[in-house]
């Protein structure tokens, strides 16, 4: 593969190359998808073999994927045979007109270099310049525009618009996500705030319940010792109710007496 002074891009394959002359070339030789159908039935092929090539070649670059394939050789060579051509929906219709008239079955069919060169497809790709190519990397609808005919493009711009998209969804739910987040995290900051209140109040309670019972304790303490000492004057008073009592007049006299 090269380039050429103007960036357009040359493909050669030259390990089976021969030089033609008016007899036909009978190697059975190739890849087996780029075999035309003469090279499969042995009758002999020449130049319109390249121009089938071009044609597979062309199907690959515009739809990525290989025209004629199967699992086993055989198979690929009997649809190679029957030269059966479906394209994916939204294909370039020139491009679909320049494959399926390089890839015709009978060899006399197929367009030559000349033609093929000329064809409405060619033209106007070869319209654009390498800067256009360049900016159509960034701006898929200019390759619309200059007539890019690659499906390939227009699935990868399809892929990265649902990769973006979601993206988005991602990044929405992220957000969402985070908004949730704080929120729960401004609900267990304010338990917390709330549950520490109420753990200074019930320990300013079991304080002053502490505090309570100690007095209570002291009070029942004095009061105790009430008792002992009203059980005490009680105790008295009783003993001196039961002490000797001394006669009134007699009790004058000596008093007088003295």
């Amino acid at each position: 593969m090269t380039s050429s002074k103007d960036d357009h891009v040359n493909l050669g394959d030259f390990g089976w190359a021969n030089l033609m002359n008016k007899d036909m070339r009978e190697t059975f030789c190739g890849t087996l998808d780029y075999l035309p159908p003469e090279i499969i039935l042995g009758t002999g092929h020449n130049e319109s073999a390249d121009m089938w090539n071009m044609g597979v070649l062309l199907y690959e670059m515009t739809t990525g994927q290989a025209p004629f394939t199967s699992t086993t050789p055989e198979e690929t060579c009997r649809i190679i045979l029957k030269c059966r051509l479906s394209f994916p929906e939204g294909l370039d219709k020139d491009a679909e007109d320049l494959v399926i008239s390089l890839c015709k079955k009978d060899p006399k069919e197929r367009l030559g270099a000349k033609a093929a060169l000329e064809h409405s497809f060619i033209t106007k790709c070869l319209g654009r310049s390498p800067a256009g190519a360049v900016a159509g990397e960034n701006n898929e609808e200019d390759d619309d525009d200059m007539g890019r005919p690659s499906v390939m493009a227009r699935r990868l711009r399809e892929e990265r618009e649902k990769i973006a998209a979601d993206l988005q969804r991602l990044l929405e739910a992220k957000k969402q996500t985070e908004d949730t987040l704080m929120s729960i995290t401004e609900e267990i900051e304010q338990t917390d705030a709330e549950t520490q209140k109420e753990q200074k109040l019930r320990e300013q309670v079991e304080a002053n319940n502490a505090a309570l019972a100690k007095a209570n304790q002291e009070r029942e303490k004095e009061l105790q010792e009430s008792r002992k000492r009203v059980q005490q004057m009680e105790a008295e008073v009783s003993r001196l109710r039961r002490g000797p009592r001394w006669p009134m007049g007699l009790g004058r006299k000596s008093v007088g007496a003295a």
